[in-house]
Order: C-alpha cells, then sequence, then structure tokens
C-alpha cells in the first residue's frame, strides 16, 4: 500500500468511526424515549428548515403535552435550536443526520411510499404553517420557496405549481434569475394537468426567452399559451400575451405587428375592466409612437399609463412609465427634466429589487449625460448598468448598454476601443434579431470608419443600417444615418445626394420634434439655421422623399 492509499485509507476508517461513534450515541438517546415523545419527533421532520415554536406544536396538537414533549426533545440536543434575528424569534429544527438515522431505523412499511418518516396529512399541516407564515409574518420569496418546497413535499402538485407562479416566478424575473426559471421551475409547471395554470406557465416560459434574446422560442411559447387561453375563454390570460407578443415584435422592430397585438390586448383589458394591463398595453403603446418619432402621441399614452399605475399602486408599472417619459424629454433636449424623472425611476426600481429595470434604468441616465457631454459620468452609469444586465443575463440590455460605452469612447477618440465594443454589440444584437440596435451599432461602426477617413467602408456599414431601419419603421435611426451618409456624400463631392440626406433628416425630425437631429442640422452651418432648412427643404420638393 503506497503512503497516498495509506493516507486515504485512514481518512474511510476515521470517517467510519465517527459515523458508528455518532449512530451509537444517538441510539443510546432516542432508544429510551416513550412513544409519544418518539412520534413528535418524527413529525418535526416535516420541516426542512428552522420553524418558530408555534409550527412544532402544531404538529403535536393531538399529542400528551406537546410543549413538555418540545423541551424534551431539546434537553438530549435532538431538536436544534437558534434565533433568528430578523423576526426575533427562537426558531426549532430536526437535523438532517437525525432524520437520516430515523428513517435508517425505521421499518420501511411504516415509511410513506415517497420515504417520508410522516404521513400526508402531517405534511399538510406543516405546508399550511409555512404559507400562514408567509401571508402573516414573513412575505419574502425565501419563505415563497420554503412554502412551495412543503408543498411538493406534502404531494400538492398542482396547488403548488399555481402557488410557484403567484408568488414566485415573477419575483425571481423581477432579480433577472431568467435562466434559473427556464430550468429549474418552469419546465415542471409547463406539464400542469390543469389549462389555467399551464397556459400561464407558457406564457411566463415565452416571457424570459424574450429576456434573455430568444425570440423564436418567446413565440413559440406564447402562441401555445395563446391558444389554451382562448379555448378555456380566459381572457385576462389572453390580454397578458397579445401584450407579451407584441413586446417581442416590437424588440425586433416589426412595429406593425406589434401594434396590431397590443391594440386587442388594451380593448380586451378595458372591457374586462383590468387596469393593470390597461396601463402596462398603454405603456407599450407608446413606445411604438416613439420609435416612430410621434412623441406628442407617445407622451399622452405614458401619462394615461401613468394615471393608471399611481391610482392601483403599481409600483413597477410605474418606474417603467416615468423611465419612458424622461427618453421623450430626452429626445426633444429637456435633460434636466429626463434626469428627473429617471431618477425618480431608478428608485423604485431599487426599493422593489427590479434588477432589469435598474439596469435600463441606469443605461437610460447615461445617455442623457452623454448627450450633455459628461464622459465621466455616462460611462460611471454605462458600467453600472453593464455588470447588472450581465449578472441576469439581459442580452438585449447588454448589446445596448455596450453600444453606448463604444460611444463614450469615440467622443474621447478612442475608436480602436470603440469599435472593439460596436462589434461586441453588433454580435449579440444579430443573435437574439434586435434589429433596431443592429442598425444603431452599424451607424456607429460607420461613424469610426468615418473618423478614420476610410469613408468606402463607413459608407457600406451606413447603407446596411439604412436598410433595416427603414424595414422596421425606426424613424430615429433613419435620422441618425441619414446624417451621416450626408457627410459621406459631401466628402465624396456629391453634393446633391449630401443635401437631399439632410433634407430628408430634416423633414423627419421637425415632424418628431427629434432635437438631437435638429441641433446636428444647425451645427452644419446653414445660413438661418433651421430656418434655412426649411426653406431648402420647400424648394427641393418631393425629390428628397426618395431616401426616407
Amino acid at each position: 500500500m503506497s503512503a497516498v492509499q495509506e493516507a486515504e485509507f485512514l481518512a474511510k476508517l476515521a470517517q467510519v468511526s465517527s459515523e458508528l461513534q455518532l449512530n451509537m450515541a444517538l441510539a443510546q438517546i432516542i432508544s429510551p424515549l416513550d412513544e409519544p415523545t418518539r412520534r413528535f419527533l418524527r413529525r418535526s421532520s416535516a420541516y426542512s428548515s428552522p420553524v418558530p415554536r408555534a409550527g412544532l406544536l402544531k404538529l403535536g396538537q393531538d399529542l400528551p403535552q406537546p410543549a413538555a414533549l418540545l423541551a424534551r426533545l431539546l434537553a438530549v440536543s435532538l431538536l436544534e435550536q437558534s434565533y433568528n434575528p430578523t423576526y426575533q424569534a427562537q426558531e426549532y429544527f430536526c437535523s438532517p443526520v437525525v432524520v437520516d438515522w430515523l428513517k435508517a431505523h425505521t421499518p420501511a412499511t411504516d415509511l410513506t411510499a415517497a420515504g417520508e418518516l410522516v404521513d400526508l396529512p402531517t405534511l399538510q399541516q406543516a405546508a399550511a404553517y409555512q404559507r400562514w407564515l408567509l401571508d402573516n409574518e414573513r412575505n419574502t420569496v425565501g419563505q415563497a420557496i420554503i412554502t412551495h418546497t412543503t408543498m411538493r413535499r406534502a404531494q400538492q402538485t398542482e396547488a403548488a405549481h399555481r402557488f410557484a407562479l403567484d408568488k414566485i416566478v415573477s419575483n425571481l424575473s423581477n432579480a433577472g434569475l431568467y435562466h434559473t426559471l427556464l430550468t429549474e421551475w418552469l419546465p415542471d409547471i409547463c406539464q400542469s394537468t390543469d389549462a389555467q395554470t399551464r397556459a400561464d406557465a407558457l406564457n411566463q416560459t415565452g416571457k424570459q426567452y424574450h429576456h434573455i434574446g430568444d425570440y423564436d422560442a418567446a413565440m413559440k411559447y406564447l402562441a401555445q399559451a395563446l391558444t389554451i387561453q382562448k379555448q378555456i375563454g380566459d381572457k385576462a390570460g389572453e390580454g397578458t400575451t397579445l401584450g407579451n407578443i407584441a413586446t417581442a415584435y416590437h424588440d425586433q422592430g416589426d412595429y406593425d405587428s406589434a401594434m396590431k397585438y397590443m391594440e386587442q390586448s388594451l380593448t380586451i383589458y378595458q372591457q374586462i375592466g383590468n387596469k393593470a394591463g390597461e396601463g402596462a398595453t398603454l405603456n407599450n403603446i407608446s413606445q411604438i409612437y416613439n420609435a416612430r418619432g410621434d412623441y406628442e402621441t407617445a407622451l399622452r399614452y405614458l401619462q394615461q399609463a401613468l394615471t393608471i399605475y399611481q391610482q392601483i399602486g403599481n409600483k413597477k408599472g410605474k418606474s417603467v412609465s416615468l423611465n419612458n417619459i424622461a427618453q421623450i424629454y430626452r429626445a426633444r433636449g429637456d435633460y434636466e427634466t429626463a434626469l428627473r424623472y429617471q431618477e425618480q425611476s431608478l428608485t423604485i426600481c431599487q426599493q422593489i429589487g427590479d434588477k432589469a429595470g435598474e439596469g435600463a434604468t441606469l443605461n437610460n441616465i447615461a445617455t442623457a449625460y452623454h448627450a450633455q457631454k459628461d464622459y465621466d459620468s455616462a460611462l460611471k452609469y454605462m458600467e453600472q448598468a453593464l455588470t447588472i444586465c450581465q449578472q441576469i443575463g439581459d442580452k438585449a440590455g447588454e448589446g445596448a448598454t455596450i453600444n453606448n460605452i463604444s460611444q463614450i469612447y469615440e467622443a474621447r477618440g478612442d475608436y480602436e476601443t470603440a469599435l472593439r465594443y460596436l462589434e461586441q454589440a453588433l454580435t449579440i444584437q444579430k443573435q437574439i434579431g434586435d434589429k433596431a440596435g443592429e442598425g444603431t451599432a452599424l451607424n456607429n461602426i460607420a461613424g469610426i470608419y468615418w473618423s478614420c477617413g476610410d469613408y468606402e467602408t463607413a459608407l457600406r456599414y451606413l447603407e446596411q443600417a439604412l436598410t433595416i431601419q427603414k424595414q422596421i419603421g425606426d424613424m430615429a435611426g433613419l435620422c441618425a444615418t441619414l446624417f451621416n451618409m450626408g457627410h459621406i456624400y459631401l466628402q465624396n463631392k456629391q453634393v446633391q445626394e449630401s443635401l437631399q440626406a439632410w433634407v430628408t433628416v430634416y423633414r423627419l425630425a421637425s415632424r418628431m420634434g427629434e432635437a438631437q437631429a435638429l441641433q446636428a442640422l444647425e451645427g452644419l452651418g446653414l445660413p438661418g439655421g433651421l430656418a434655412g432648412w426649411a426653406q431648402l427643404a420647400e424648394r427641393m420638393g418631393a425629390d428628397t422623399e426618395k431616401h426616407g
């Protein structure tokens, strides 16, 4: 035997000796116990985590003097006692070592089919107590998970599925635990025998795939959910799923399809009086108008949504609306108002633990600082946003944030670093089908090549961006791309093409109220400023529309 083998043998021998001593000690302690005490000890195994005294006593109500039984088990250390400082309560627990010993020394005929020491009624009592704790004293995700675990042990499978959807899934999603939901929670619930529960689980699965940028998978699960909801007449669920399908189309740049599904969703919510759903849909519709540059209409929808959320006390919805309102003011150049709304949104996201919302808001705050040329502040917020997006697996948010970080480095003249970030962003956006983001990244890559004097490559990227933005109707993106193309045309001495591009930008931006694009046109130095561009647009007539 080698020295290593001898060491391993001795370690194993020591472990076996220790286990043997423990088994002998437990046997000496447990053997003298009377039957009521033994029964109380076995019943305590119904809890998989420490519980207050009342929880254990609840399981011994039919036994003589359950408080005395508890004291007897504590005296011989068969039950462990600890102090929970959060709730300022003593808690009690039968350790796994004792439970394992009891199972090993209990005849198989006395165990349940699931190998439990206690029967289903006792496990159901334990589950009911854990639910009582959740509802009355410990309203936390951790307690909800404990309750769910106990319900599953009590074979309350369908009730546990419904409970998970109502109490756990949304909280985990808000925390950005999309992959955890897709691998550990939702697959089992999607097999529910209850059609309502199965549809809700399929809908939630679609949402999680959307969060991680897998739009094909999202659409597949959402379509399955919608089919079931129509079959069973679940109008509220149908409205929710229609809204989720619409959002997936929106994020891929298919605004016409998105609007169609949103309008169907809004009609259903208004018919059934679902105010939360109505607020969410109004909010989502606003983003279609925002993407198309109709800021007045977008703001009107957002104000309606915000009013509803304030009335019903929906904090997450309120934070989203505040963030989106801020984006309207930022696009118009009112950065002070934009930041005020974004700070309100950020505070709410942090209060309710909405990590995805926090990341999005940090990103938007950074964008406002960037527009004001405060690059240090912008980069600080962007790095915070990127960390959150990567932690929670938010691929769309990660791509957008990396794209925004690139613009800081470009503004500082570090083109190599900027291009590296843009290539990362473009890769992510292509992977997840983010068409609007892809167009933006292509435009920004073109800007790098233009700054480096490679006008041919720059124009090639701009043309790719323009094609995408025309396809999806991204008016703000079109303004940025056409403005940059105008510079390339001018550099190539194609003056007429340059003017046509910029006049088209003027027409789009003035119709939209796009402050940044209009300010960029003013910076070109045309006599008369924006009035000069208005006159030029009138003279050039409809021919310029071929660029739009």
